[in-house]
């Protein structure tokens, strides 16, 4: 399966599927997975499977064939939504994806990189470090002294296989909001004392 982002509108499709984006109609062919020199030399440029084959010069007809499997590193990480809510004392389960589908390594750590109090509010480092936190599942919990207003900024990033390897990473806004009841329900409707 070979996905593509069409250079247009953005669009990631299988091209194996569509040759032409089924948003907008644009071509954007895949890239090219390896390169091969003149000494046969192979480079790895993208995930995928291909033969190589070399034949001789001489006229003999003599030549030899390798398969070549090139793993497909992610490239791009999405959320589910734009922003998260928690509210004091609860947590949300943050809904990461990997792309493209067939990269071989879809682990991910997650890590607080900025954290912001509402105005008026005063918390020290200490405090703003352990009042709203992440794991490594990506479900962000936050203390039931949490102020309301408070945002952190939660990064993504996808686990290099290689040591030349980039990671790639995407980071989400988590608020701190306290639930609105939308109902409540009474034992009983009336009492007599």
């Amino acid at each position: 399966m070979r996905n593509v982002r069409c250079h247009d509108c953005g669009k990631r499709y299988n091209f194996d599927k569509d040759d032409f984006c089924p948003r907008c109609g644009a071509f954007t062919p895949p890239a090219k997975q390896w390169d091969v020199d003149a000494k046969g030399n192979v480079t790895a440029v993208a995930g995928g499977t291909a033969t190589i084959t070399a034949t001789a010069m001489d006229g003999s007809n003599v030549s030899g064939s390798c398969k070549v499997t090139v793993e497909q590193r992610p490239e791009e990480i999405t959320f589910s939504r734009e922003e998260y809510a928690v509210s004091p004392g609860g947590s949300v389960k943050l809904s990461a994806t990997v792309l493209p589908e067939n990269a071989k390594n879809k682990k991910v750590s997650w890590e607080i990189t900025e954290v912001n109090v509402p105005e008026g509010v005063s918390l020290s480092d200490y405090q703003k470090s352990i009042l709203v936190t992440v794991n490594s599942s990506g479900t962000v919990k936050a203390l039931s002294m949490a102020p309301e207003g408070m945002t952190v900024k939660v990064r993504c990033t996808s686990k290099a296989f290689g040591k030349k390897e980039t990671p790639v990473s995407k980071e989400v806004t988590v608020q701190v909001k306290k639930t609105k009841i939308t109902s409540l329900k009474m034992k009983k409707s009336s009492l007599e004392l």
